[in-house]
């Protein structure tokens, strides 16, 4: 077993901290809101078996029945996704739910404002240097949701970056910078 602050790679978080599912992320509360959003995707039934107590929905199941409703176009989904995406919990199975999520979202009709939060959100990432593995899945769906001006400051990041041939580096300046030009 991992010692204290051994969780969440460079975050260092205590075990209970990284295993701790912030009440707006359990499943009772996600199909509150996405009730509340109008949504229309079956959040409950999933064919992944529950790993919660029984006649309880998993967190799990319902954070992968979101991509699936947002991959079926449903809008609450959607937001919820974004809303996630954006959240960035440091916690455990959260970034294998947002590159699920980021690759529904890659095929998803997002709001305008829905697609600028997301490129403000990457920019906050790559500036930060929190470079998580999905991040390779938000590398995919930036393109199309990057705005002129974060794709100008991408551009200053990528021209700033130590070794700007170094494989990130090379995908960001391909994928998301020079994209749009």
């Amino acid at each position: 077993m991992a010692d204290e602050g051994e969780y969440g790679g460079k975050h260092r978080l205590s075990f209970e901290a990284y295993h701790t599912i912030p009440e707006a992320w359990e499943a009772p509360a996600l199909l509150e809101a996405h009730r509340a959003l109008g949504g229309t995707a079956d959040l409950r039934s999933t064919p992944r078996p529950s790993q919660g107590r029984a006649g309880t929905t998993d967190f799990r199941a319902v954070w992968y029945n979101l991509a699936d409703g947002a991959r079926a176009g449903d809008a609450a989904c959607i937001e919820l996704a974004v809303r996630f995406i954006e959240a960035h919990l440091v916690i455990s199975y959260a970034g294998f739910a947002r590159s699920r999520l980021a690759r529904a979202l890659r095929h998803a009709k997002l709001s305008p404002e829905q697609a600028q939060r997301l490129s403000s959100h990457f920019l906050r990432l790559l500036e930060a240097d929190e470079r998580c593995e999905e991040f390779s899945e938000y590398l995919r769906l930036w393109p199309a949701v990057i705005t002129p001006g974060d794709r100008a400051r991408a551009a200053e990041v990528v021209a700033h970056a130590p070794d700007p041939e170094a494989p990130f580096w090379r995908r960001l300046r391909t994928r998301v910078v020079d994209a749009g030009r």
